[in-house]
């Protein structure tokens, strides 16, 4: 194999051939975007063949095969391409579109095709799709690898429906200190209104989403912020529309900054040709909807343009992922989110707990993030003085919610009902707290014993108290 594992891709691929090795049937390998998943992938399939063991990497679009056939090139790991156009070589290794295997399965095997021993899944956190999930029924004796950054679907089903175990890499930070990810540096230029966006399928209308874009005037604003911020340097905007894509894409280029929409409507080879264009430098910024959210990775790129808001977390990371290569002469990736999606979930950089159930993605140690007003940046809500600007944070005073003082009068507590109820629930917290319960039940008997009714109880225990017992 023309590659040398990092300690950690060692690791993570000795553990993930102990667990398979010990009667394990499936498990996730989880690495952030460009921390090395194709190092590991090619590990695993080297150790594969020299069992005499096939392997079936199967993806879901022609980008990401195309891809993994090159990584394959690359380490030396002789494989065949099952998909339209290729010719068919009967290799130990083969790289698979999910929809032509689905179409082809039968045929391989009254040719003689051996089912694989493994079967790997690159954004494994795709494999809810009924496509997937028939295709492994096909195959019930092959043990099943899942590759992806983020171990979390929009609609919370979760991993473990499919996986029974996990194993983790280094968080981005980790990575980031390690030398392997390029620094972020994050602004967040706008503050968009989403309070009148629908939602559909658990995330944003894109409807909606485009013509609030319009009225806000935020692609002018990520224009603006683009020249003041990042000038000069190699883009990737992600947009809400193939419509919305062109849209934008005229706007920069109307702005001096060549730009160019691409989507799946240019056909394959039309993709193709844009983005050699755009890696030859004939255009600055590339702007898409939906194509390059994953399977994509530019090494210059210097910039992230986000207007497609969203609630996926996995959608908002893997998006960002997009620049996070390390290369010469890149200090930091510059992430203009001109929709707000990091104050839905947090910097990208922060270090979150993934799972196998549908908590995963939480943050480490959960915060909020507010704008500094000086200079854009992105900063967590306790921050005094902004780290990028010095720019100093005052206290903001509420003075809504102080009593007014009048003369020769005491205002009593009675009469803020607000504060009366949040000083009676501190006084249940405080009281169940004490007591050391571990159960909802035994916190409802105390709540009850202090004359409050149990969804009190029930509030207070998931609130504040669920987690600590």
């Amino acid at each position: 194999m023309n590659y040398t594992l990092y300690p950690y891709q060692q690791q993570m691929t000795t553990d993930a051939l102990s667990y398979l090795d010990g009667g394990g049937r499936s498990l996730i390998v989880q690495l952030a975007t460009r921390g090395g998943k194709s190092g590991i992938i090619a590990a695993l399939t080297e150790e594969f063949k020299a069992r005499q063991q096939y392997t079936y990497f199967m993806c879901h679009t022609n980008i990401l095969l195309d891809q993994m056939s090159a990584e394959f090139d690359f380490h030396e790991i002789r494989h065949g391409v099952v998909a339209a156009g290729f010719p068919q070589q009967k290799y130990y290794t083969q790289v698979i579109s999910k929809d032509t295997l689905s179409r082809r399965h039968e045929k391989l095997r009254a040719l003689g095709w051996p089912d694989p021993d493994y079967i790997i899944i690159d954004e494994a956190h795709r494999i809810m799709g009924q496509t997937y999930l028939n295709l492994l029924d096909v195959y019930p004796k092959a043990k099943v690898i899942g590759f992806t950054a983020t171990p979390k679907r929009l609609d919370n089903r979760p991993m473990g429906d499919v996986f029974d175990h996990i194993i983790c890499g280094p968080q981005i930070s980790e990575l980031q200190d390690m030398g392997k990810l390029c620094q972020i540096e994050p602004f967040i230029p706008t503050e968009m209104d989403m309070s009148n966006i629908g939602m559909v399928g658990g995330d944003y209308k894109t409807d909606d989403v485009i013509r609030q874009i319009e009225k806000q005037k935020i692609v002018g604003n990520a224009v603006q912020h683009y020249q003041r911020h990042a000038s000069g340097r190699k883009a990737l905007t992600f947009c809400s529309s193939i419509a919305h894509c062109e849209i934008v894409a005229e706007e920069f280029s109307t702005a001096g900054i060549p730009s160019v929409a691409i989507s799946s409507s240019d056909g394959r080879e039309g993709v193709k040709t844009k983005l050699a264009d755009y890696y030859a430098g004939n255009y600055v910024n590339l702007v898409s909807c939906n194509l390059f959210i994953e399977g994509l990775t530019v090494r210059d790129c210097g910039c992230i343009i986000d207007l497609a808001p969203t609630k996926s977390l996995t959608r908002f990371m893997q998006k960002v992922g997009r620049g996070m290569m390390v290369a010469d002469g890149k200090p930091e990736l510059i992430h203009l989110d001109c929709v707000g999606n990091v104050r839905n979930h947090g910097l990208p950089q922060w270090d979150r707990i993934w799972t196998l159930d549908s908590s995963s993605g939480e943050l480490a140690e959960p915060t909020m993030i507010k704008q500094c007003p000086e200079c854009y940046h992105a900063v967590p809500k306790t921050a005094k003085v902004c780290p990028w600007c010095g720019h100093e944070f005052k206290r903001e005073v509420l003075t809504s919610r102080i009593p007014e003082q009048i003369e020769g009068e005491l205002i009593s507590i009675k009469d803020l009902p607000w504060l009366e109820k949040k000083q009676k629930r501190q006084e249940l917290v405080v009281a169940i707290a004490r007591s050391g319960v571990t159960t909802l039940k035994e916190a409802v008997a105390i709540a009850r014993s202090m004359g409050y009714v149990h969804t009190e109880a029930y509030h207070v225990w998931v609130d504040h108290l669920k987690h600590t017992a």
